[in-house]
């Protein structure tokens, strides 16, 4: 009777951390599966603001604040996207990622340009950039510039189109020195609107 109890007992002391290392597991893989979610979520938000700002054509000598929330009003009603006005006071607004920060928006019709600002943790913007690595020239990428969260720290240039070349790449060791150690960052996506 002794080793059955002793066997029963050895039985417990294994299973228990075993089970609870299997729980363990399937948690981190269903929050690595949210998590990859919102972020395919936030780069298809992105390419739908692109896309949106493309299809309303705007005119070299638009007004820029204007047309910036033009487009937000466009994103809210016709993509769904969640419209924030901006905590600055300037009248200006942007829209709410999966993880509820919001992406700021500009526009430069002088320029013929979008940009927008989209904070990313570290290992979220460097997977964003790799969604867009290959593609650049083709998506109409122009320009990546990441800075740390904090309002004071400065741009750091990760990738620029080259002139007259339709294709860029996004070089992994640009990504990973531009996403930085700092736990949050501000990824800026500058697309062409041609």
């Amino acid at each position: 009777m002794k080793k059955q109890n002793i066997s029963s007992t050895v039985f417990y002391l294994i299973a228990l951390p075993v089970l609870a290392l299997a729980a363990l597991g399937v948690w981190l893989a269903a929050a690595a599966v949210i998590e990859n979610l919102r972020l395919a979520s936030a780069a298809d938000q992105v390419i739908a603001a692109v896309a949106r700002s493309r299809e309303m054509r705007i005119s070299p000598k638009a007004d820029a604040v204007r047309t910036q929330r033009e487009l937000v009003d466009r994103l809210a009603s016709f993509d769904g996207l969640t419209k924030v006005a901006l905590p600055s006071g300037s009248g200006e607004y942007g829209f709410k990622t999966p993880w509820g920060k919001v992406v700021r928006v500009f526009v430069y019709p002088a320029a013929q340009a979008a940009r927008f600002e989209v904070p990313l943790s570290r290992s979220s913007c460097r997977k964003m950039l790799q969604l867009y690595a290959d593609d650049a020239g083709p998506l109409g990428l122009q320009r990546v510039d990441i800075r740390d969260q904090l309002p004071s720290a400065l741009w750091r240039l990760v990738y620029e189109q080259p002139r007259n070349v339709a294709t860029g790449v996004i070089e992994p060791t640009a990504i990973e020195a531009g996403c930085g150690n700092d736990k949050d960052t501000v990824v800026s996506l500058t697309f062409s609107l041609k």
